[in-house]
């Protein structure tokens, strides 16, 4: 017999099973939906309009109006080490920027595409799977934190994804076994202070491209000189065209053919680290072709290296790459260095 007090519970236990199934579901869908959005601004951030170009200039002028004063030789770098997938890490005095010229680099990709692993648990990276390898970027503010909070795990993670692999750990939990996968194919980026007793290792040294800020008086002269301006400074123009080639760089799949690398090799001195630290070298020559590659001849998805290429790249990075070989720069120049030296633009082409 169907009495109200029957209808009335029903109604309470199916409104209890729909929100039930509501609270279970909604994570659900709205992963779905995370990722459909997703799927349409990377088609968006891609195919919105036909592809744009832009200079090296033009990416120095950004950082500029972001108020990076300086520093050029280092911004490219970072760029390029971004967009060829490299993992890089700034090594430098507290209070010297590099915390700043990082954020600024990542200014110029979606918000989505970098991971920014905090250090709330020890395996908090692990269980946050999806969204790192949704990322593109993994970066890591302040290593010696990360290291410090879980050294093993951090070290097996920066290992394994540095030289393209996954990297797996399981956990196990009342007998049973979940298996977190972060998926290699993605750069790391770091920053570390040099007051800080922890230090990088010979190995990690080896994965990894180090930088540093300028520190010379110099840089704080012209930086001091340069805070009235940038106090009183306005909001800037947009950057939409360098940011959209920045994501179709970082996009393409690219393979590259170098010609000149007989000749820089020719002039790198024969020391141990050279054998590791020389593909690094060849890796940003490549890199600068990714960034130029509307200006570069391109055959069947082969980029060909220009030498414009090889001039950018020694000239930013040629001293350094020979003082981590443990050679004197004095001693060992090269013939491609003095030919493009970055100079801080005096207006900034959105």
């Amino acid at each position: 017999m169907i009495t109200k007090n029957n209808v009335l519970g029903a109604l309470v236990n199916g409104g209890r099973l729909a929100r039930r199934a509501y609270e279970l579901a909604k994570p659900v869908v709205a992963n779905v939906c995370e990722r459909a959005v997703e799927g349409v601004e990377d088609v968006r951030e891609k195919f919105s309009e036909e592809p744009t170009d832009a200079t090296v200039e033009d990416l120095l002028s950004y950082y500029q109006s972001e108020g990076l004063v300086g520093e050029e030789e280092l911004a490219t770098l970072q760029t390029l080490c971004l967009i060829h997938g490299k993992c890089f890490g700034i090594y430098a005095a507290s209070g010297s920027g590099k915390s700043f010229v990082v954020e600024k680099l990542f200014k110029l990709v979606p918000e989505r595409w970098v991971y920014r692993m905090e250090l709330g648990s020890k395996t908090a990276v692990y269980y946050d799977e999806d969204a790192v390898n949704r990322a593109r970027v993994i970066y890591i503010p302040e290593l010696q934190k990360a290291m410090q909070t879980n050294n093993s795990l951090v070290t097996e993670m920066l290992k394994s994804v540095s030289e393209g692999r996954d990297s797996v750990r399981r956990v196990t939990t009342k007998g049973k076994v979940d298996t977190y996968r972060i998926q290699a194919g993605k750069g790391i980026v770091f920053t570390l202070a040099k007051e800080n007793t922890f230090k990088y290792d010979a190995e990690l040294a080896r994965r990894f491209l180090v930088f540093e800020t300028d520190e010379s008086e110099e840089q704080t002269e012209k930086i001091l000189s340069r805070k009235p301006l940038l106090r009183n400074r306005r909001n800037g123009k947009g950057y939409g065209r360098l940011r959209k080639h920045i994501a179709n760089c970082m996009q393409q799949n690219f393979q590259f053919n170098n010609p000149y690398l007989e000749e820089v090799v020719e002039e790198i001195p024969r020391t141990m680290l050279a054998r590791t630290y020389t593909d690094h070298l060849f890796d940003l020559f490549e890199a600068s072709a990714r960034f130029n590659y509307r200006r570069r001849n391109v055959v069947d998805n082969v980029v060909e290296v220009d030498v414009e290429d090889i001039e950018l790249v020694c000239g930013c990075y040629w001293n350094t790459f020979i003082e981590t070989l443990g050679a004197d720069p004095g001693e060992f120049t090269s013939s491609f260095s003095h030919h493009a030296r970055l100079t801080e633009p005096t207006s900034y082409n959105p």
